[in-house]
């Protein structure tokens, strides 16, 4: 990478492989920015000194801006308050807790969805007609099950985080920060 000049860097690891690459970056004095794909926005990274000083200054991904000010991610916190044995408020979730939350909350969805008396067919026809599913405010972008596996599926623009890890805090990075996303319109790929 230095070789080759290098200034921006990609992965989409675990924690301690995006740690571990970070700090190759800085150890090696590779001038180029780091982003991660979502997993290391999380409690972990911010209380292990190690990993807070590999990512420090670095960029991470994420769907989900963890910030209170969001009526659904406070409605979320406040649940992990409540039933998560452990969970202190101010904590940042990790992937695994609120991928599990979403889970469970568009499972709810798509037995709303499926009628009074659910069956199988009925769950996956009727939620492959929701085209604005958000977590409950949680997701910047509405998600849309109908065209399922196809690229009619994917919004025209859709919208996402990005973190900076700043002082031993992950700061939105969008312009003008707050709860601001950075959007992308969707472009086709040239055969």
């Amino acid at each position: 990478m230095k070789a080759a000049g290098c200034d921006g860097v990609t992965t989409a690891l675990v924690d301690s492989s995006d740690v571990a690459v970070a700090q190759t970056v800085k150890t090696a004095g590779i001038n180029a920015k780091v982003l991660i794909g979502g997993t290391a926005y999380d409690q972990s990274v911010l209380d292990s000194a190690s990993a807070s000083s590999a990512l420090e200054g670095q960029y991470m991904s994420s769907a989900i801006l963890f910030d209170p000010a969001i009526p659904g991610i406070a409605t979320m916190l406040n649940a992990f308050k409540q039933y998560v044995p452990g969970y202190k408020a101010g904590q940042i979730p990790d992937y695994g807790l609120y991928g599990s939350y979403i889970a469970a909350d568009l499972m709810i969805k798509g037995l709303q969805e499926a009628g009074q008396n659910p069956t199988r067919q009925s769950f996956i026809s009727n939620l492959r007609t929701v085209t604005n599913y958000t977590a409950g405010g949680i997701l910047p972008s509405p998600t849309s099950f109908a065209n399922f596996g196809t690229v009619a599926m994917l919004p025209e623009t859709s919208c996402q985080y990005y973190v900076q890890l700043q002082g031993g805090q992950f700061i939105n990075a969008a312009p003008g920060g707050g709860t601001n996303t950075i959007c992308g319109s969707r472009f086709q790929v040239p055969s």
